[in-house]
């Protein structure tokens, strides 16, 4: 069985599945709030008109992608995690630094990053050659990464549909 399949077992569980579907909203909702947390009265209008529309485009597309990553490879952590537990022979480690970096790279270049100004470099997106999407692209691929080794781990764990839905109910 491959890592797709392992991965599509897992999240055919309604827990797993709810898991990863309210990780994204919540994790899309506060990249989207860091994105426009330094842009008047919070508008998407107004951060479209000031970094231009295919920047803003790639900026709101990246988060969104980088929030479904995020709640699903959460819901792949929990799973390996608790198979770990019960059967103690599987092991897996998560990568919170795709969102982190994600995080980071949400902000307008212009206008500064709410998160990078906590560090005290609030323009370091204007400095940036794409203005942060550098970072979202680095943040999709540790995502990405993750979700690859944590389906790699759960393939030692044998993961069958049966296993997914009722191991762990």
């Amino acid at each position: 069985m491959g890592r797709t399949q392992n991965m599509l077992n897992v999240l055919g569980n309604g827990k797993y599945l709810l898991t990863a579907v309210a990780t994204a909203g919540i994790s899309f909702f506060a990249l989207h709030f860091l994105m426009l947390s330094n842009v008047a009265d919070y508008s998407i209008v107004v951060y479209f008109q000031m970094s231009g529309f295919w920047f803003s485009l790639l900026s709101l597309l990246s988060n969104a992608f980088i929030a479904v990553l995020f709640g699903i490879n959460l819901a792949l952590m929990l799973f390996v995690f608790g198979q770990s537990k019960k059967l103690g022979v599987c092991a897996g480690s998560g990568n919170f630094a795709g969102i982190i970096s994600g995080a980071f790279a949400s902000g307008c270049p212009m206008c500064g990053s709410l998160l990078f100004a906590l560090v005290g470099e609030p323009l370091a997106l204007f400095f940036m050659p794409f203005g942060g999407l550098e970072l979202k692209a680095v943040s999709i691929v540790l995502l990405a990464a993750s979700i690859y080794f944590l389906s790699a781990d759960m393939k030692k764990c044998k993961v069958t549909a049966g296993q997914s839905k009722q191991g762990l109910a």
